[in-house]
């Protein structure tokens, strides 16, 4: 799905598919939708250069293949209302990178929360990697988030929460402002 436009519908793209595979979702405009901007179910999913923004939540990806990478970069994430990226999943391989996730509300994490429990449903570990986002201006309604990988735990208020049984790296990333 490229160079599109897509505005005041229920929601801005939705993939689901029981077989697997992989979705491309580049270069769109995704705003004013009462759903979610972008909704991954089951595929995996490449998500780079696009403008999410002011929907009921920017982008979920929820238990997508796992045979593929994920790849979630160079999107601008803002002003949605129930969170700019939500992650949940078993396991698999993560890699975000250079966002910006602003001005979002939510719950829990209101910028970014990724939720990898390889003992939830199945075996297996996860590989994150968070590099060079700007996640900022985010407010969230829920006493505390954090981020744990392996069980050390970092981040403030509002800006992103990580679970995640497995390997992962964050770095480099610019986090302000969020509550």
């Amino acid at each position: 799905v490229t160079n599109n436009t897509l505005s005041n519908n229920s929601r801005g793209i939705m993939v689901n598919s029981n077989s697997g595979g992989t979705a491309t979702i580049t270069d769109n405009v995704i705003e004013n939708n009462s759903g979610e901007g972008i909704s991954i179910a089951r595929p995996a999913a490449t998500i780079t250069g696009n403008t999410v923004r002011n929907n009921t939540r920017g982008i979920e990806i929820s238990h997508p293949d796992q045979t593929s990478p994920n790849i979630i970069s160079n999107n601008l994430i803002s002003g949605n209302s129930y969170g700019g990226l939500l992650i949940n999943s078993d396991f698999g391989v993560y890699t975000i990178h250079n966002n910006h996730i602003l001005r979002n509300t939510g719950t829990y994490a209101a910028g970014a929360e990724i939720k990898i429990d390889a003992e939830s449903q199945r075996s297996g570990e996860a590989t994150v990697t968070i590099t060079d986002n700007v996640i900022a201006n985010n407010v969230s309604t829920a006493i505390s988030t954090g981020a744990s990988i392996g069980g050390a735990v970092a981040g403030t208020g509002g800006a992103f929460f990580v679970r995640v049984h497995g390997q992962g790296v964050i770095s480099g990333n610019t986090v302000v402002h969020n509550t």
